[in-house]
C-alpha cells in the first residue's frame, strides 16, 4: 500500500498561479493518482443511481451489502466510485449515445441513467484500463478521467465552489476502496480517509 495513505491527506486548492500553488496542485493531483492506481485492473461491475441522483460506478469484488434486509438484493463492488456535485460524461464503448448529469453538451444522444443501470451499455466485466486525476483550471479543481477495455470513457468535472458560508461542500467525486480509505474530491480539496 502507498505510503500516501499512511496519513489523511487533505490539501486546499488556491486559486491563485504561484509555483507553490502550481506545485500543491500537482501534488493533490498524484496523490489522487496514486489511490485510483488501485483501480487499475479492477472489472466493471454495473452502475447504480442513489440516493439524490449520485451516479456510482461498482468495480472490482461483488460484495454483499452489510444490512440482512439488503443480502441477496444488491450487490456492492469492492471499489464504487461516487459522482455527485459534478458534472460527468458516461460514454459506452458500444453503443453512439451517451449519459450525462445534465450539465454538460454530449456528442450522440444523451440517454437516462435507468438505461445504463439495465447493463446493456457497459458490459459487466470490461476492465479499468486508466484512472487518473487532472487539474481543471477555470475552477481550480481536479476532474476525472477512467477508460474501460470495452472502449467505454468516463470523465468527471470539478463544480464551481459556490455554496453559501457555512454550507458543508459536498466532494465533486469519491472513491471507496476495498480496504475502507475514501478518496474525497471537491470542491477545491482532496482528502484521504482513513477506516475508523
Amino acid at each position: 500500500m502507498s505510503a500516501a495513505l499512511a496519513e489523511p491527506a487533505a490539501r486546499k486548492c488556491d486559486p491563485s498561479h504561484s509555483a507553490a500553488d502550481a506545485n500543491e496542485r500537482e501534488h493533490a493531483v498524484g496523490l489522487a493518482d496514486g489511490v485510483l492506481y488501485g483501480l487499475v485492473g479492477e472489472p466493471f461491475r454495473h452502475v447504480r443511481v442513489s440516493y439524490g441522483g449520485e451516479l456510482q460506478l461498482h468495480f472490482g469484488e461483488l460484495r454483499q451489502p452489510k444490512s440482512a434486509k439488503l443480502k441477496g438484493k444488491l450487490l456492492y463492488g469492492s471499489y464504487i466510485l461516487g459522482l455527485r456535485a459534478s458534472a460527468w460524461i458516461l460514454s459506452p464503448g458500444s453503443a453512439d449515445f451517451t449519459l450525462t448529469d445534465g450539465q454538460l453538451q454530449p456528442a450522440g444522444t444523451p440517454i437516462e441513467a435507468g438505461e445504463v443501470e439495465s447493463g446493456h451499455a457497459i458490459p459487466p466485466g470490461a476492465l479499468v484500463v486508466s484512472a487518473g486525476a487532472f487539474h481543471v483550471e477555470p475552477v481550480d479543481g481536479i476532474g476525472l478521467r477512467v477508460l474501460l477495455s470495452d472502449g467505454s470513457k468516463l470523465v468527471v468535472l470539478p463544480s464551481r465552489s459556490d455554496g453559501a458560508e457555512g454550507d458543508t461542500p459536498v466532494a465533486d467525486w469519491e472513491l471507496f476502496s476495498p480496504k475502507g480509505f475514501v478518496l474525497q474530491v471537491g470542491p477545491g480539496t482532496l482528502a484521504v480517509r482513513k477506516p475508523s
